[in-house]
């Protein structure tokens, strides 16, 4: 029969587990939101290409450089308002996960040991500013729209020195119809904020769990370090496996991209759960 200690880390790497789905369905949400702006970003392309199309236009000539450096204007315009809406989004259901997860912790410590805990009284905002992987989501969405803008406009300054036609321009730029969007310099972005939105959704549940701690740290004053065992663990969260720290101190997930580990609290008293 598992100890409460025991059925208390299980139920946590189980929580672990299905959160990911809950992450899958949020990062498809996003890219939809993102995808929004494709049809506006293409009546732009179109448009300039119309005129950068014609015989006898120059590449290198000012003329055709100032009108380049407008249409990299006009799709960052268009792409910011799908990133802002991306943001407002992704930090609204952060703090819904964020809200599930304390009431989670509140219950699960109830009923398997018997403590009487408190959610902390923080914003969701400060977790969601919180850096992870060195930068906040705010820096990491900035970046990101930075990225996608340079490599739709770069696709459309390549397609012109190859001489490619419009469809082809068009195709490297928003992807191939038949794909969804595919193998286009927009589906770079929708790779990379899905990974984002990956390593974000978990290092903020990671930022709460450590908040739950120190607001319940005389009844919870350390934390056992849980990783999920299987063929993708990475070394070094294999090597903190079944390790024990302070609360507030040591190594808190995540600590890589895709990181899926996680840090269980524990009272001060009573042998540690058999985690091998």
């Amino acid at each position: 029969m598992p100890t409460p200690f025991e059925q208390l880390v299980a139920a946590r790497i189980e929580d672990q587990k299905s959160r990911t789905d809950d992450v899958l369905a949020l990062a498809a949400l996003l890219i939809a939101l993102l995808d929004e702006s494709e049809p506006a970003v293409q009546v732009i392309i179109e448009r300039y290409l119309t005129l950068l199309l014609r015989p006898g236009v120059r590449l290198e000539s000012p003329s055709v450089q100032t009108m380049l450096a407008n249409m990299r204007s006009e799709i960052e315009a268009a792409r910011t308002v799908s990133f802002q809406r991306v943001r407002t989004r992704l930090e609204l259901r952060i703090g819904e996960m964020v809200d599930a997860e304390w009431d989670r912790l509140v219950s699960l410590y109830d009923s398997l040991l018997g403590l009487a805990l408190q959610r902390p009284l923080t914003s969701h905002d400060v977790i969601f500013d919180t850096p992870f992987l060195g930068r906040d989501f705010e820096t990491w969405l900035t970046d990101l729209l930075a990225s996608d803008v340079n490599r739709i406009s770069d696709q459309v300054v390549i397609g012109l020195i190859q001489q490619r036609s419009r469809t082809q321009i068009l195709q490297a730029t928003l992807g191939e119809e038949n794909l969804n969007g595919g193998n286009g310099a927009t589906e770079t972005t929708r790779s990379q904020l899905k990974n984002l939105v990956d390593t974000g959704a978990f290092a903020a549940i990671g930022v709460a769990i450590k908040l739950f701690g120190e607001s319940n740290i005389d009844q919870i004053p350390r934390d056992l370090y849980i990783a999920v065992l299987d063929s993708r663990t990475t070394v070094i969260c294999r090597s903190n496996h079944g390790k024990v720290f302070p609360v507030g101190r040591g190594p808190y997930p995540p600590l890589h991209w895709f990181c899926r580990s996680i840090r269980v609290g524990l009272p001060a008293e009573g042998d540690l759960p058999d985690v091998a």
